[in-house]
């Protein structure tokens, strides 16, 4: 608008940057928005019951669709005959793309990532695992609470509001499950989803 973009070659390069920059603050609104509703309690649900594969694949979809220029090995492990879980296909996708989207950015250069479902008891749970730098005893405590995030060069370098996994935390608790952490320094990180099989399965 300023007329400082002299070709075609930096209009594009211009275009590009604002168009990264406008989706990267959306997310940030949505994510603040959608706190706002989760803490008035006017956070709505459509339940289904699904399988458990479904969920892992709307999840997996988005996430290759956003790293396409991304270099990462995703291994999906999600085996056949596990019981259906009664969840909103839509927020409980989201919750683990944000696990998904986590484990990519805080890990180094060499990215191996896996998310595998298993059944537990009265249930099936889902792991997001990364081969990252770990997160320390004291971090763990604090991991899920609303705008913390952990202070190291990897977070330095890459942006976020903090309330990503409070935000996963709160909608898998109102699907009667739980969101777990396993991970010391220099092994890696497993955050788990435990769900509840849908009555009647």
């Amino acid at each position: 608008a300023m007329g400082r973009v002299r070709d075609e070659e930096q209009s594009r390069l211009v275009l590009g940057l604002l168009l990264q920059e406008t989706e990267r603050l959306s997310a940030m609104i949505e994510r603040v928005l959608d706190w706002g509703r989760i803490e008035s309690g006017r956070k709505t649900y459509v339940w289904e019951s699904l399988p458990v594969s479904d969920l892992v694949d709307t999840a997996v979809m988005a996430f290759r669709a956003q790293r396409m220029d991304g270099a990462f090995t995703l291994v999906v492990d999600v085996p056949d005959g596990l019981p259906l879980v009664k969840a909103d296909r839509e927020a409980l996708s989201a919750s683990l793309l944000n696990l998904l989207q986590n484990a990519y950015k805080y890990t180094g250069d060499d990215k191996q990532l896996r998310i595998r479902a298993r059944a537990e008891k009265r249930g099936v749970a889902i792991d997001v695992v990364d081969n990252g730098m770990g997160i320390s005893a004291p971090e763990r405590r604090k991991i899920f609470d609303r705008f913390y995030r952990i202070d190291n060069l990897l977070t330095r370098r890459n942006e976020g509001s903090g309330l990503g996994l409070s935000i996963a935390r709160r909608i898998v608790e109102a699907h009667g499950g739980k969101l777990s952490l396993s991970s010391h320094p220099g092994e890696g990180s497993t955050f788990t989803i435990h769900l509840p099989q849908a009555r009647g399965e």
